[in-house]
């Protein structure tokens, strides 16, 4: 089994369907404990601040993560996924998990037994796209145990004779090897790993262990907004700053060009071999074409990149929150948008409720309902259409002459913006027989009208 036997079952627990990967860091104890020890040493002393104390998990992460999911109660999640025992497929592996690790990781009670809280945080975030690292925490009720479970769990994986333990301002480092490394500080465990610690904008480890709470994202404008519209009686959040996100996605991906790359390669290696000049002509076209093909990729991506932060730039924090139970999920979502922007433009208030609401006969498990300024979004989609080399009046004109319709002229007239989608259950999901689930579905669309006669006559 690969070390990721050790992070698999101690981090399923959490269920949010992370997928590790072998991962990296480059956290040195010894040289981080000189550190600490010759700092202020040489030159000006400088007003040192004593570190704020952790009063949640966000307070160990860098202010510039932008995506984190987080159980503030994981035995209520937990109820959800206690049918996942009797599907055969899942079963051998838990049973698995349990046997590696002394404990059901689907029974919260038999997480004290391993050394954690069950009714206290747990949960996930994504540190650095460029460098592939994320983390996972879980919440220590009993260090010695916790302690335990990892030396037992390590053992069973060949792990333990890599493993380094040592402290950093206080708090507990597990290295078990260059790969892969647990933080313990404010009776948080944070699994962090990071995949290519070259690119990676931080030695993470370090961080966790050393940062001070008031440079963390638990002090952060847009997550201390993000923990205000938690409700009472939710069991969870997930906190995403959308503009960081997409920049730090469109930084991982910039220089990419591997068609040019390729295509170089594979020149300089018919140079080398000595290649007749007709071959050489070959690779040298394909060259000339992968440029070209590249430089128009770039120009869609730069559009691409454009919008996206048009729409994505004003929005501060987006939240969603949930209170569970084993029966049903009631869920929120909420966005800080201070300033003006697109996506705030287009939508405006509902005079009307929903027909939706009304009209089902079948219990929703999703609905979807609002009201759009038409012009507004259609000035969107041109946007969105011109990002893709075209633009809305072209492709009006092709629907035009393949189906003798104008959307534009004839269909949008005839809509005041209100619209929903509601996804509807006839019966209860049967956990043992998924494939009939699709049988049990129903959807239902609406749209508002401003001209009903128009519609009749299309």
């Amino acid at each position: 089994m690969s070390r990721l036997g050790l992070v698999t079952p101690l981090c399923t627990a959490l269920l949010l369907g992370t997928a590790c990967k072998h991962p990296s860091t480059r956290l040195d104890l010894k040289a981080i404990e000189a550190g600490d020890e010759n700092e202020g040493k040489s030159g000006e002393r400088a007003t040192k601040l004593d570190p704020l104390p952790v009063e949640r998990p966000a307070d160990l992460l860098p202010a510039e993560v932008a995506l984190m999911a987080e159980a503030s109660d994981p035995a209520n999640v937990l109820a959800l996924f206690a049918g996942l025992s009797a599907i055969p497929e899942l079963n051998g592996m838990l049973d698995e998990f349990e046997r590696m690790l002394g404990g059901d990781i689907l029974d919260p009670n038999d997480w004290t037994k391993l050394g954690h809280d069950p009714h206290r945080s747990a949960g996930a975030a994504l540190l650095d796209p460029r460098g592939q690292g994320f983390c996972v925490w879980l919440s220590v009720s009993d260090q010695n145990l916790f302690d335990q479970t990892l030396r037992r769990v390590a053992s069973a994986n060949g792990l333990d004779r890599e493993l380094i333990v040592g402290e950093i301002a206080g708090s507990k480092v597990y290295r078990f090897n260059e790969d892969f490394n647990i933080v313990i500080r404010a009776g948080v465990a944070m699994f962090v790993l990071v995949d290519n610690p070259r690119e990676a904008a931080r030695d993470y480890p370090a961080t966790i262990a050393t940062i001070d709470p008031r440079e963390a994202l638990g002090r952060s404008e847009g997550f201390t907004w993000a923990r205000e519209q938690v409700r009472a009686n939710d069991d969870g959040m997930i906190f995403v700053a959308p503009s960081k996100l997409f920049e730090s996605f469109a930084a991982d991906r910039s220089g990419e060009a591997y068609g040019v790359q390729y295509a170089e390669e594979q020149l300089i290696e018919a140079r080398r071999n000595g290649a007749d000049a007709a071959t050489l002509r070959e690779f040298e076209e394909r060259l000339a074409q992968e440029q070209q093909w590249e430089i128009e990729r770039q120009r869609e991506r730069e559009a691409s990149d454009t919008l996206a932060r048009e729409l994505l730039g004003p929005i501060g924090a987006l939240v969603f929150t949930g209170d569970v139970t084993p029966t049903r999920i009631d869920a929120q979502a909420r966005m800080l948008m201070p300033h003006s922007g697109i996506l705030r433009d287009i939508f405006v208030p509902s005079q009307t409720q929903s027909p939706l609401v009304t009209a089902l006969d079948e219990p929703s498990l999703f609905m979807l309902d609002g009201q759009l300024d038409v012009q507004k979004f259609l000035r969107l989609l041109d946007s969105m259409a011109k990002a893709d080399g075209e633009s809305l009046d072209e492709i009006d004109q092709k629907m035009r002459q393949e189906i003798g319709l104008s959307m534009l002229t004839t269909v949008v007239p005839t809509l005041d913006g209100r619209a929903g989608i509601a996804i509807t259950r006839s019966q209860p999901a049967n956990p043992k027989k998924f494939d009939d689930l699709p049988k049990t579905l129903g959807a239902a669309l609406h749209f508002g009208l401003k001209d009903p006669e128009g519609m009749r006559k299309l």
